[in-house]
């Protein structure tokens, strides 16, 4: 029986599912994810996982947030999670100051989230 570990990540509607080395997909619930998983797998493959042991890990280790000057400020947003947004005037404090929205829109802990800021023309 195979095992997928899937990285999950909360949006809107529901959950991305991040299958390592397979692909996204996504659910509604964390309860039908391992099912979701199933079915995407069985789809891209053409074969039936229904016996796949999947293994459902909350977040990401690394998050990526993209940094854009607009006046004396530095507009960031999570490349992963698009709805964590901040402004800093120093870019130094930047990794700092993403951790929390991140944190909070992905349903991670804090301490969990590390930050790689890049800056954008």
């Amino acid at each position: 029986m195979p095992t997928y570990t899937v990285r999950t990540i909360k949006w809107r509607d529901g959950w991305e599912l991040h299958v390592d080395g397979e692909g996204v997909t996504q659910a509604r619930t964390l309860e039908d994810a391992p099912q979701e998983v199933r079915d995407y797998l069985s789809v891209k493959h053409g074969r039936d996982f229904s016996d796949a042991r999947i293994e459902l890990v909350r977040g990401l280790e690394q998050y990526t947030v993209t940094a854009e000057r607009s006046g004396k400020w530095w507009a960031l947003q999570c490349v992963e999670v698009p709805g964590a947004l901040s402004q800093v005037k120093k870019l130094e404090y930047a990794a700092e100051q993403m951790r929390e929205p991140i944190a909070w829109i992905a349903y991670v802990p804090e301490e969990s989230v590390r930050v790689v800021v890049q800056v954008v023309s």
